[in-house]
């Protein structure tokens, strides 16, 4: 409890810094309320990390920090000011300001350093958890027009067994499964690359506390499951297009769409995300070899 207090004025900075960016990329027409999950993801990899670092050094400040607590404040309402004024060339500048200056207010700087300089793989796999999901974000839109035809084409080949006459077509950067009854719309959000965010947040919060046990090998994880979330993704929609067939010779398609939207799409694919990644993670434990501690040699006594 205490460490969360310590850490509430980089959460309330961090917060304040997502706001400001889907405060001013929504007025030039997008809709990013994906980035309020990455901040969710960032601050509890920010917060894990800070309580593994302090647990063996101590960096925590006895007394609130005033100048670093009034260059907090004076930063937040500048930071403010140019976020509804729309400047966001400055608005760069108060939002790294802000972070540093809350940092401060409980936190020694050159404790902190120590204790990263003496575990730097708490930071590293804090990073990657915590930006993840930025940059899935980011550039998943980019990306879609290179994996479209392999994602379409990998799930018309699983489903074809299931159904008769599957087609592919493309409207715009949108694929299309079809055959008579039943058809599906693959767009960027289907990509998989959700899913391939979602396991390597997962895995770098497992190394966070595991690090020092495992062997380094446990990195191959990391391309590991860049395929096996494209894999699991492909699973799912698949599964979608078989369940949404099956159900339209029973109904018309239309209620058979809306039915495997709500029933698979929205809950059920999210489910298979979930144990999919448990399943991986626990192979990941169970597979991957520990660090071998020798023990000191013994001088045998004549």
């Amino acid at each position: 409890m205490k460490l969360a207090l310590h850490c509430l004025p980089i959460t309330i900075a961090f917060f304040l810094n997502l706001i400001s960016i889907v405060t001013i990329i929504e007025r030039n027409g997008f809709i990013l309320n994906g980035f309020y999950a990455a901040g969710i993801q960032a601050i509890l990899a920010f917060h894990v990390s800070i309580y593994l670092l302090q647990r063996n050094y101590q960096f925590l400040r006895t007394k609130i920090h005033l100048g670093f607590l009034m260059g907090f404040l004076s930063s937040l309402i500048v930071h403010i000011y140019l976020t509804v004024s729309l400047l966001p060339s400055m608005w760069l500048l108060t939002s790294v300001v802000i972070m540093l200056t809350g940092i401060g207010i409980f936190f020694d700087f050159r404790g902190l350093w120590i204790a990263i300089k003496q575990s730097p793989h708490i930071p590293v796999f804090a990073s990657i958890a915590g930006s993840i999901y930025f940059l899935y974000l980011l550039f998943c839109i980019e990306l879609w027009p290179a994996t479209l035809p392999v994602v379409s084409n990998w799930v018309a080949s699983v489903v074809s067994p299931f159904a008769e006459e599957i087609r592919v077509t493309y409207d715009g950067w949108d694929g299309i499964i079809s055959n008579r009854k039943f058809s599906i719309s693959i767009g960027a959000h289907c990509s998989g690359y959700e899913a391939m965010a979602f396991i390597i947040f997962s895995i770098s919060m497992l190394l966070l506390f595991d690090w020092k046990r495992l062997s380094p090998l446990v990195l191959i994880a990391y391309p590991l499951a860049v395929g096996y979330a494209f894999v699991l993704n492909i699973i799912r929609i698949s599964l979608f297009f078989i369940l949404g067939h099956l159900i339209s010779e029973r109904m018309d398609s239309e209620r058979a769409g809306k039915l495997v939207l709500w029933l698979f799409h929205s809950n059920v694919g999210w489910i298979l995300y979930l144990i999919g990644i448990g399943i991986f993670l626990g192979a990941t434990l169970k597979y991957c070899p520990t660090r071998v501690r020798l023990a000191p040699e013994r001088t045998a006594s004549i």
